[in-house]
């Protein structure tokens, strides 16, 4: 049962079938039901040693700014081939920071990182890996 977490306004029989869970109710036109799962940010450590953020199933990536060029259409409409590079060679350093998620975006997440060419603290985005074409992902210590 899910009744520790779903906050229900109006009682709901729910039960569980073959891993599904079925709720019963005499719905009337724009009835719906809203499940929000809490999750927390953590820490994950790779076989090398850097680190990396996790939100639940979300893996967290700082995104990279980048160019796209296409090298090559086709004639079926919107299928092309292409490369993407980017100008910006900055690669962060962890540093202990706190990730936090933003206030305004529920998909971002901000934190400070080492920028490991400066050697300056700076502010930094992390999102969801999906939503980055060019990212990175793990942070040495």
């Amino acid at each position: 049962s899910l009744s520790g977490l779903l906050q229900l306004r109006h009682p709901l029989k729910q039960e569980k079938k073959m891993d599904f869970l079925v709720f019963t109710n005499t719905w009337k036109n724009k009835d719906s039901i809203t499940i929000s799962f809490q999750s927390e940010i953590k820490i994950r450590e790779t076989a090398n040693q850097e680190v990396y953020f996790v939100d639940g199933p979300l893996v967290l990536c700082h995104p990279i700014e980048g160019t796209q060029l296409i090298t090559k259409t086709y004639s079926v409409e919107g299928l092309r081939e292409s490369t993407y590079s980017s100008g910006q060679n900055i690669l962060y350093q962890y540093n202990h920071s706190e990730v936090s998620k933003s206030t305004t975006e529920p998909t971002e997440y901000k934190t400070r990182m080492l920028n490991a060419g400066t050697q300056t603290e700076e502010a930094i985005k992390l999102v969801p890996m999906f939503h980055t074409i060019l990212r990175q992902v793990t942070f040495k210590k």
